[in-house]
């Protein structure tokens, strides 16, 4: 398969979504939304997927459980067979849910580890490039548990092999922006992969993600 090219690459602390300068035309709208395309009809769900990695070299493996009773607020979720973690939840409401130590606003979707018999398995949305092209993304990354601050480690995967980005979460609704334009080849891979972060332990680690999609022409250098 074609190898990607990284365009521009931009990570931002206190900044909200930098431009990124050599873009033109760029449409207004995103075209691919994680937390507004979220849907229990199918996995995958068009160019979205929800599952799970045992480890970075483990195959992907998609959650085969979709329910509206997994947690104690209005949600959907992606997991595995009676509720049991990893999972990737939707707040199905416009406001932000609180349930245990977890408070989920509506803009995000929560990935949460966790533990199927043989270890903590880290939970992935996957996103597929539908045709060759350049992609603009753009995110963001916070922990949800206000009680015993979220500890993960967030990583931005190209094709289940290359790690394009990384971030340690270790706060509550601090959120970490980030930016990533990519030349794609068609059937491409991004893989955004919440895992146990410094204190390698798997609890009290809810994650907050969402990421938005953009096909975008560039300028050839000159």
């Amino acid at each position: 398969m074609k190898s990607s090219t990284l365009l521009a690459i931009v990570v931002a602390l206190p900044l909200f979504f930098l431009s990124v300068a050599s873009a033109q035309n760029r449409p207004s709208t995103p075209e691919y939304d994680a937390v507004k395309d979220f849907s229990l009809a199918s996995n995958p769900n068009g160019v979205w997927s929800y599952g799970s990695l045992a480890n970075y070299s483990a195959p992907f493996v998609l959650y085969t459980n979709a329910s509206t009773n997994c947690i104690n607020s209005p949600s959907s979720v992606w997991g595995y067979p009676n509720c049991i973690t990893p999972l990737v939840q939707h707040n199905d409401t416009n406001q932000t849910e609180c349930f245990e130590s977890i408070c989920v606003p509506p803009n995000v979707l929560r990935l949460d580890i966790g533990n199927q018999g043989n270890g903590p398995f880290i939970s992935v949305v996957r996103w597929t490039a539908p045709q060759a092209g350049s992609y603009l993304f753009v995110g963001g990354v916070e922990g949800l548990d206000y009680v015993d601050p979220t500890s993960t480690d967030l990583r931005v995967i190209y094709n289940s092999s290359k790690t394009l980005l990384q971030v340690v979460v270790d706060s509550y609704e601090k959120p970490f922006i980030y930016r990533q334009a990519l030349n794609l080849a068609a059937g491409d891979t991004m893989d955004f992969a919440v895992d146990m972060g410094k204190d390698r332990d798997w609890h009290f680690d809810s994650t907050g993600l969402e990421v938005t999609v953009t096909q975008v022409q560039y300028a050839e250098p000159k």
